[in-house]
């Protein structure tokens, strides 16, 4: 069973280039630099985006990095949900993770939130508090339901961290409707017994039935 599992996204597990250049250029050429090509931008992935700035113009004024990070984030963020690529071979390690592990599924979630499943399904997860709390260095446990299966699920949660930068966030997934269902059937006086667990929100999480009401 693994302990630890460590690994990049950017040219490791997908390719996100296209969005990449196009908040490059944009933050670029917003703060009045000439829009750099495509090879340019490429060299600088893996590095912070301040920094990346830097090697591109020189310029290490951090208010100006920080401008940058923002203008980049207004284009790339959105796009990368939508256009990012997976290698081929990405989702078979998931689900080589997914094996070897006590979890029912194995997922990551990068740093724009596009959410990748071991089929090769994707997500939009900006949203999800495993995501926003996950980024912000947390880690920890939820149960909600899944925007690729629909099935009711406990995410567990921890980011993933690369030269002091939160890259992503890994998930182990429990199906939990039926673990739940089994520890909630139950009978009383010889009869069936219908069992609910919910938030305290009134939101039914399982139950004993076969669907929930």
């Amino acid at each position: 069973m693994f302990k630890a599992v460590c690994f990049d996204f950017d040219y490791t597990l997908g390719d996100c280039t296209d969005s990449i250049v196009a908040g490059f250029q944009y933050g670029l050429t917003g703060l009045g630099w000439p829009a750099p090509d495509r090879e340019a931008v490429r060299r600088t992935v893996g590095f912070l985006l301040e920094d990346a700035y830097s090697m591109l113009t020189g310029d290490l004024d951090p208010e100006n990095q920080a401008r940058f990070r923002a203008l980049f984030t207004e284009v790339a963020r959105e796009r990368q949900i939508h256009e990012t690529i997976l290698f081929p071979g990405a989702p078979e390690l998931l689900r080589g993770m997914e094996e070897h592990a006590s979890f029912d599924a194995i997922r990551f979630t990068n740093a724009q939130g596009l959410n990748t499943a071991s089929d090769g399904q994707t997500s939009d997860s900006r949203d999800r508090n495993y995501f926003l709390n996950g980024m912000q260095g947390k880690s920890g446990m939820e149960v909600l339901r899944s925007r690729i299966t629909d099935q009711m699920m406990t995410v567990f949660y921890a980011p993933v961290e690369h030269d002091g930068e939160i890259t992503g966030v890994l998930l182990g997934l429990y199906f939990a409707e039926d673990y739940l269902r089994d520890m909630l059937t139950t009978s009383y006086f010889g009869e069936a017994a219908g069992v609910f667990l919910c938030t305290r929100e009134g939101r039914v999480i399982a139950s004993s039935a076969p669907t929930s009401l």
